[in-house]
């Protein structure tokens, strides 16, 4: 397990980082570039070890992005044919009528769609892809405009704008403008749509909701955990809201730093957060960059005795003590502190889901097994709140091999499975409150005794929300 946390050391400035207890192990990483910074969150979001359609789509924006940066420091670049692979893999898992769902067989998503719209269509100005099958999504989104929410509606608007699709907007924009109960983040988004489209918009209510962190970061919104509506998605409309606003100057900076405040454990929350908070600033960092690191100064004591001057700098120690930073300079320094260590029991967790597992031919906590023989290893999901993205990862006993990959009577509710050496990774767009049962079919192979992780259910965007059991044991004869 691990924790972090995440800082930008603007001025002379003292800090100092307690560890938590029973974490030893503990790395400081710090750049005086923000480039380094970003750079590192790119790789974080290439680095994911899966790939669903919004996945693959945040994967592409990020070696965009990082071509950009490299260029811009003067790197060469490597990752086209990732590029090229992404791009393929996102036109191959576009349906029949031009729409994307959460996954390839998953049924058609109106914002799912709209994003990889985004990816594709950056790709191509890029010089990567090919738009000649964007007809049929243009197509696919407006035959959708006049029947989905108006929420929907400003997403398919924008990126039909994207795609130049020859409509009247102002007529479609006049008319959501007339709901009442939009609320702040579709009133930013329908002001942002406005804006792009040269019509009169509204930045008044900017400044009267807007809200400050301890730090002076500044956003807007509620913390909440809606995945496509939550405080850094509003901020980010805000942000571009707000560039070239001679009214506003200034606001950029306290928002870049609120996001980079976010970066809880060193990264932000998913792989489309990141990708859409760095394809906001990015250009305004490019625009804005600094590249004289020469006069700042970090002084550590405690945890480590050291003084540096030279960025990056990166030191490992096992020494659970308090770490004082002491900086002086004028340009930004980002510090990233985090622990880990091996939690060799964890305990049951059952907040926002409970997750039990057992097999059918056996559910005594030791279980006892019969090698050579087909079993059913039974996942019982209880959903406490209505969730959304929904990963259940089911750690199956390293003695047993996969059977055959029937699903079980909750298939219907599966948008994705997938099969790895060491456990089966199971993804529902939603569940309502109530419990569900997931089925995985094994086949014992060697005798021995087995420790067996414990099974997790998340929301795979807010990870902090999940529910675990304890670890088990398994018998084999």
């Amino acid at each position: 397990e691990s924790s972090g946390d995440f800082m930008v050391l603007n001025s002379d400035t003292i800090v100092t980082i307690s560890p938590k207890k029973g974490f030893n192990n503990w790395t400081l990483q710090v750049n005086g570039n923000v480039f380094e910074v970003l750079l590192d969150e790119l790789k974080h979001i290439q680095d994911y070890p899966y790939a669903c359609n919004e996945q693959s789509a945040s994967k592409l924006k990020a070696y965009l992005m990082e071509k950009k940066i490299r260029e811009e420091i003067g790197e060469e670049f490597q990752h086209n044919k990732d590029i090229l692979k992404l791009v393929d893999k996102l036109e191959n898992a576009q349906k029949e009528d031009g729409s994307w769902g959460w996954w390839p067989n998953s049924s058609s998503n109106i914002w799912m769609t709209s994003y990889v719209t985004d990816a594709l269509l950056k790709a191509e100005s890029a010089g990567f892809a090919r738009t000649k099958y964007l007809e049929n999504t243009a197509n696919y989104l407006y035959r959708n405009l006049a029947v989905v929410s108006h929420e929907q509606q400003l997403d398919v608007l924008k990126t039909l704008t994207f795609l130049e699709y020859p409509i009247v907007y102002q007529t479609s924009l006049d008319l959501i403008a007339k709901d009442t109960t939009l609320g702040l983040y579709n009133f930013l988004k329908l002001q942002e749509l406005r804006k792009i489209h040269q019509l009169d918009y509204q930045l008044d209510t900017l400044k009267k909701f807007h809200k400050e962190t301890l730090f002076g970061g500044i956003y807007w919104g509620e913390e909440n955990y809606w995945f496509e509506k939550n405080a850094i998605i509003t901020t980010l409309m805000a942000y571009r809201l707000l560039q070239d606003e001679k009214e506003f100057k200034g606001y950029q900076d306290k928002i870049r730093n609120y996001f980079l405040e976010k970066k809880r454990n060193g990264y932000w929350r998913n792989t489309s957060e990141s990708a859409q908070i760095l394809e906001t600033i990015l250009p305004d960092i490019i625009k804005g960059k600094q590249t004289n690191q020469t006069e700042n100064k970090l002084v550590l004591s405690g945890a480590i005795e050291e003084t540096i001057t030279e960025f990056p700098y990166r030191i490992e120690t096992a020494q659970p003590k308090e770490l004082t930073i002491s900086k002086t300079g004028g340009l930004p320094i980002f510090v990233m502190s985090s622990q880990t260590f091996w939690n060799a029991t964890p305990e049951k967790v059952d907040k926002e889901f409970e997750i039990n597992t057992y097999f059918e031919e056996d559910s005594s906590s030791t279980v006892h097994l019969e090698s050579g023989v087909k079993i059913k290893l039974m996942a019982e999901v209880k959903v406490l709140k209505k969730s959304e993205y929904v990963m259940i990862e089911i750690p199956i006993p390293a003695g047993c091999s996969y059977g055959d990959k029937h699903r079980g009577n909750n298939y219907r509710l599966e948008a994705h499975r997938e099969y790895f050496r060491e456990k089966v990774s199971i993804f529902c767009e939603k569940l309502n409150p109530g419990t569900y049962s997931f089925q995985v079919n094994l086949e014992t192979r060697y005798p021995g005794s087995y420790m067996v992780n414990p099974a997790k259910a998340e929301q795979m965007y807010f990870p902090a929300f999940f529910g675990r059991e304890e670890m088990k044991k398994v018998e084999m004869d």
